[in-house]
């Protein structure tokens, strides 16, 4: 009995921890308004001391930029918090497999740590989905503006400074970052390379190499920005018909498997009323 309690509240601190770390992802604060206390501190603690030789890979630190590296953390704070969760959840399953009937403890054992590894990648390719969407509506509007802003003949750092005072915006803030970078004197290649990656919207990449071709060649920036904006939103209506097409098979569905048994039955009672009556 003592056994299944002890159990019972470990689930439920394992579940807050996994709860709370979602939060990483789906919230838009900075890191000096995440109090460290937290069991999510307390976890990043831990997995810190336990990876302190480990290095991020490459590609949670690209996830970690799509996602807008959330609540500020840093690339070796979601590394440690993956580690840190996954030895909870292994001590966690070392005290309770044994009450697991079958083979289900084995299972508890070997796939409740391999879970909470994984499942801060989840999180952040799902916040890049979710950014990803909100950019894609914002980014011919920002090209319309930053092709004005070209051929007012402002440079590139000038033209994006400009299109993020003048919109407002996830992917706005971050061109706004790039001109701050740019300012800084930092080289525009890696400017260029870490925009992309901040912005996980279709069409980045290809306005990365519009903008580097142009500075290469010397070739004006206007009638390429104008292109591209006509060719996303064209996309997008295209897929907004779609999704429209798609919907109706799903309304007929639902009318001929709820309203239409529904009206059958309503026919049916009222002929078993007229039947019913007295001749």
């Amino acid at each position: 009995m003592i056994e299944i309690l002890v159990a019972i509240v470990a689930s439920i601190c394992a579940s807050a921890g996994l709860i709370e770390l979602s939060s990483i992802v789906g919230s838009s604060r900075q890191v000096n308004a995440f109090p460290r206390v937290t069991i999510v501190g307390l976890v990043i603690k831990l997995g810190g001391r336990l990876s302190r030789r480990a290095m991020p890979s490459l590609q949670l630190a690209q996830r970690a930029q799509a996602a807008g590296s959330p609540l500020g953390l840093s690339v070796r704070d979601i590394l440690a918090a993956k580690v840190g969760l996954s030895v909870i959840l292994l001590l966690f399953a070392l005290g309770t497999f044994s009450i697991m009937p079958g083979k289900l403890g084995l299972l508890e054992l070997f796939g409740l740590p391999i879970l909470a590894f994984f499942t801060p990648d989840l999180l952040l390719s799902k916040r890049a989905r979710v950014r990803g969407r909100a950019m894609e509506i914002e980014f011919p509007d920002l090209l319309d503006l930053l092709r004005v802003s070209t051929e007012a003949g402002l440079g590139l750092g000038r033209a994006l400074s400009e299109v993020s005072r003048h919109h407002r915006g996830l992917m706005s803030g971050e061109w706004s970052v790039a001109a701050k970078e740019l300012t800084l004197g930092v080289p525009r290649s890696e400017v260029l390379e870490r925009l992309a990656q901040r912005c996980p919207v279709v069409g980045m990449a290809q306005l990365v190499a519009t903008i580097e071709r142009a500075e290469k060649y010397g070739v004006p920036l206007a009638e390429p920005l104008a292109a591209q904006a006509r060719e996303i939103r064209a996309q997008r209506s295209r897929r907004i018909r779609e999704q429209a097409d798609k919907a109706a098979p799903k309304v007929q569905l639902v009318v001929a498997l709820l309203l239409v048994p529904s009206v059958m039955l309503l026919v049916a009672a009222a002929l078993l009323l007229t039947f019913g009556e007295p001749g």
